[in-house]
């Protein structure tokens, strides 16, 4: 049975106003609440269980909100990672090292493969060497490619798809890399994870997620995933908030099955619907308004017309939905603007159940900066990409347009609302990372700031990490600053992010969720 317990000689911060004051005690009750708040004296006469924080700091939970749980989970479990790869060959290796490990029956997935570190594409034959049977479908660092074995295209149907997303060989057979639009032929051959992997699978993301100080996050997976944290929920394992994005591919489902956003429980609740704007910036197929300087005459792949986003955020709108459009390039950024001030228009009256979203928008141009805050349209963005992402975006679009590249100060200025995630497991889920790249935007591997003048403040970092970040995943109601009679959902930092202290260096040494504590890393 869960008891009473007093947060002592701590430096609390609860994030609501910029002045308030920092508070050494917090109280938190048997329910999972926060039941006080203030100095240590007030609670002097209380009998309850106290933990000595040693003047560590205490602030709300942290909320990362664009994850991808499962696929997060099978990384740390079935996948195999091959971010750290600078061979093709040395790959091809790790990838067979772990198809051994796996049970029968069961694709090799996994990846992060970096196609700048290879001295030429890979191809299927690379994996027929090593995984001549079991099909592997292996994605590149930003997913948005995948390396596929001969196993793998034998199940896959590319019958259509367009000629720049499907390499071919002079015989016009594919090579083994499918990209952007494409990727989706590749994810509907993967036999879904049966309910007992999926379950381990999302346990150790949740794990993982506490590790981290995260409480709460908004995950862009389907169906299947969605069932799994519901099972989850049921047996009392659920221990994350979750907000679970609905795919276009199941809208018209969603819609019909009487589902919105923001329905559910104070654990899991249903997000926004998803849809694909452009690609990325490491493939240039993120969508732009003027050419790639390194491919003349490219503007990147818009993955969806003006016309049909628009028609399905109208119709999203009116059924009770939020929208989440993936948009990196400048180009997708307008087309995603144009459909919200387009839904506007139609349903004046009709607000979302939570802010409509733009993620990432690495990539903004000046003239669409103030639409944000005027459409009410909430920037999610992850600044964890920004010092991996530094030196792309100068070859790309060149040292003036990167003017407006992860526009953060131009956004809050505008009045918009920054939140912070990680796109995991793209990107670490390291907040503490997060935070330094967002206040010092410094690229990896130099200690010279990227645009400086674009850069948050600690205080507007960490609300991008929690009390603004609650609401743009749907949880405004339960994890707002710390306040009495909310959840305590805490996070225990080695030393205070608003002071002094190296934001990199930082060390999440407890996590609670409810009042339980479901990480201890002292």
């Amino acid at each position: 049975m869960r008891r009473t317990l007093l947060l002592t000689n701590a430096r609390i911060r609860p994030l609501g106003r910029p002045d308030e004051p920092i508070h050494d005690a917090l109280l938190i009750g048997a329910d999972g609440r926060i039941a006080g708040i203030g100095r240590a004296a007030d609670f002097a006469s209380l009998t309850v269980d106290r933990l000595d924080l040693a003047g560590r700091t205490v602030l709300p939970g942290f909320i990362d909100t664009h994850t991808h749980l499962a696929w997060l989970g099978r990384r740390l479990t079935t996948e195999v990672d091959l971010s750290d790869c600078d061979t093709i060959e040395v790959a091809a290796e790790r990838a067979a090292e772990k198809a051994r490990l796996l049970p029968d029956g069961l694709w090799l997935t996994g990846g992060g493969w970096d196609p700048t570190r290879f001295d030429r594409p890979p191809t299927h034959a690379d994996l027929d060497r090593t995984l001549p049977d079991r099909p592997a479908a292996l994605w590149s660092r930003d997913h948005h490619a995948v390396w596929l074995n001969r196993a793998a295209l034998s199940q896959i149907d590319l019958t259509g798809t367009p000629p720049d997303e499907v390499e071919r060989d002079a015989a016009g057979q594919p090579t083994g890399i499918v990209r952007e639009t494409a990727v989706a032929r590749v994810y509907a051959a993967i036999p879904p994870l049966d309910p007992a992997t999926l379950r381990v699978a999302l346990l150790a993301a949740q794990a993982h997620l506490h590790r981290h100080g995260i409480v709460a996050t908004g995950t862009m997976e389907d169906t299947v995933i969605r069932a799994g944290l519901a099972e989850l929920e049921r047996s009392g394992e659920l221990r994350l908030r979750v907000s679970a994005a609905v795919q276009v591919a199941e809208f018209d489902d969603a819609r019909r099955a009487g589902l919105r956003t923001g329905q559910g429980s104070d654990r899991l609740r249903i997000g926004p619907v998803k849809v694909f704007a452009d690609g990325t910036l490491g493939s240039r197929t993120a969508h732009l308004l003027e050419p790639y300087l390194d491919r003349p005459g490219s503007l990147g792949i818009p993955t969806v017309q003006s016309d049909e986003l628009t028609d399905l955020m109208i119709r999203a709108t009116a059924a009770g939905f939020s929208g989440a459009v993936h948009a990196i390039g400048d180009g997708a950024v307008r087309v995603a603007l144009d459909a919200f001030e387009a839904v506007q228009r139609a349903l004046p009256t009709v607000r979302p159940p939570m802010p409509h979203r733009i993620e990432h928008a690495q990539l903004v141009h000046s003239t669409d900066l103030p639409r944000f805050a005027r459409l009410s349209v909430t920037a999610a963005m992850q600044a964890i990409h920004l010092p991996g992402d530094a030196d792309a975006a100068d070859l790309a679009w060149g040292d003036e347009r990167c003017r407006t590249a992860y526009p953060f100060r131009s956004l809050l200025d505008s009045g918009a609302t920054v939140v912070l995630g990680s796109d995991a497991p793209i990107a670490t889920v390291d907040v503490p990372a997060g935070l330094a790249a967002a206040v010092a935007r410094c690229p990896t591997g130099s200690t010279a700031p990227w645009h400086a003048d674009q850069s948050m403040t600690r205080w507007e970092a960490l609300r991008g990490y929690t009390t603004a970040a609650a609401g743009s995943i749907g949880f405004g109601d339960v994890l707002p600053a710390l306040q009495i009679g909310r959840v305590a959902d805490l996070v225990v930092l080695s030393a205070d992010p608003l002071g002094d202290t190296d934001l990199a260096s930082l060390r999440v040494e407890m996590t609670f969720s409810a009042g339980e504590l479901v990480h201890d890393g002292r």
